[in-house]
């Protein structure tokens, strides 16, 4: 009877180590979008959360896009491609997964998006591009963008940045 229990603590020991190995290749990156960083400024007092997490044989980027501070008639989100203080393009769609923009009206606040983005989702200029994604992601030149009615060029905006934490 021992050994069955044996074998099991050692296979769950071992499945476990490999999990943490696993995370350990995860390379994790933020954004926390506001008013101030658009393109140009506006005094929105809406704010987010945007995580990526990149998997260890980087495939695919698990995202979570959060609203922490309310905002109003949320249009779509975007990830675009262009360095801190430039617009750029959309290069994946993040609510609602594809376009046409679709009116949450009212105020919202919590969960807008979340999900896993491979290289079918990419659009735009790094369609097809997943290494190039991933090189912009790195090169810190993707940000994350709400769109609103009353913003409808952006309201909050973020640079994606490097995240060391384990969250």
């Amino acid at each position: 009877m021992k050994r069955p229990l044996v074998a099991s603590l050692v296979a769950a020991g071992v499945f476990a180590v490999g999990g943490i190995a696993l995370a350990a290749g995860t390379l994790q990156y933020r954004a926390h979008p506001v008013g101030e960083f658009e393109v140009p400024a506006n005094d929105s007092t809406a704010e987010a959360v945007v995580k990526l997490k990149i998997n260890p044989d980087r495939t695919a980027v698990r995202y979570d896009l959060k609203i922490t501070e309310p905002i109003t008639d949320v249009l779509q989100s975007h990830l675009h491609m262009a360095p801190v203080g430039t617009n750029g393009p959309i290069v994946v769609w993040l609510y609602p997964s594809g376009p046409p923009a679709q009116l949450i009206p009212g105020e919202t606040e919590g969960r807008l998006a979340s999900g896993v983005i491979t290289e079918a989702n990419l659009v735009g200029p790094l369609a097809g591009n997943w290494q190039g994604f991933l090189d912009a992601i790195e090169a810190g030149n993707i940000y994350a963008n709400v769109h609103t009615v009353a913003h409808p060029p952006g309201e909050i905006r973020d640079q994606v940045h490097l995240h060391p934490g384990d969250d």
